[in-house]
């Protein structure tokens, strides 16, 4: 991809994948690195599991997640395909959660698994959810992100 095209994913990110920085550290999350060439990678698989779920360019996804290395991921890897990512802040209640998910009709939504019982009313309300990707360790019921 070349950063031509309007993406900002390609601006940046993909522009960093090779050449002189791909190796180096773009993000850091305790003992967890990723570098600019993994980021493109793995934010790349995005429109994999988005085509797998029934998601198409200009449907939402709401992100309920912490300062994890998957935020980066997802919120990268949703602009490159062309879904409207919707990070939200990850101290709101129930009813907020709620009247977001309602308001922009999300069809895909990213929750950390920490704050999935906060989210968990919520998602079973919401009319337009296909798909909740959980992110962290835990039996849940809904998809994790990291499969």
């Amino acid at each position: 991809m070349t950063s031509q095209n309007g993406n900002a994913a390609c601006v940046f990110v993909d522009r960093h994948a090779e050449g002189p920085v791909a190796d180096k550290v773009a993000f850091i999350e305790g003992d967890r690195r990723l570098t600019y060439r993994e980021l493109a990678h793995q934010s790349g698989k995005m429109a994999q599991l988005y085509e797998k779920h029934g998601l198409q360019r200009e449907d939402r996804a709401v992100m309920i997640v912490l300062d994890t290395i998957e935020f980066p991921i997802i919120f990268w890897g949703s602009l490159k395909c062309g879904v409207v990512v919707i990070p939200v802040n990850t101290l709101l209640s129930t009813e907020l959660y709620d009247a977001i998910l309602s308001d922009c009709r999300a069809k895909a939504l990213f929750v950390s698994v920490e704050l999935l019982a906060t989210a968990e009313p919520a998602i079973k309300r919401s009319e337009h959810l296909k798909s909740v990707f959980v992110i962290g360790e835990g039996e849940h019921g809904y998809h994790d992100f990291a499969s």
